[in-house]
């Protein structure tokens, strides 16, 4: 019985683990966006210090989570909050699907 107890409770505490994966570490990466299955938006990469570049058009700036659905980017002068949604290696960005390509 007392085993069965420390079983459980060690079960609990990997699922308890597992599902601490912030959002801020799983963004983290390089992603391939496209608009349609012929027609490729670019890439967008994360890094771990807040910083955020994009091609085409080569744009350098900074991110954070405004919430849980909501990133807010900064290039310049320029700042957009948009919906993100991340699953796996799975990004929806403002409705347009992105696979993770490469961690960072």
């Amino acid at each position: 019985m007392k085993k069965l107890l420390i079983a459980c409770i060690l079960i609990v505490g990997i699922i308890f683990v597992a599902g601490c994966v912030s959002k801020e570490n799983a963004i983290v990466g390089k992603w391939i966006c496209q608009k349609s299955p012929k027609e490729s938006s670019g890439t967008i990469q994360f890094f771990k210090d807040g910083t955020v570049t994009a091609m085409p058009g080569e744009l350098t700036g900074n991110y954070h989570f405004v919430d849980d659905s909501q990133l807010r980017l900064d290039f310049g002068s320029q700042s957009k909050v948009v919906s993100v949604s991340i699953s796996g290696n799975e990004l929806i960005f403002e409705s347009i699907p992105c696979q993770k390509v490469e961690s960072k």
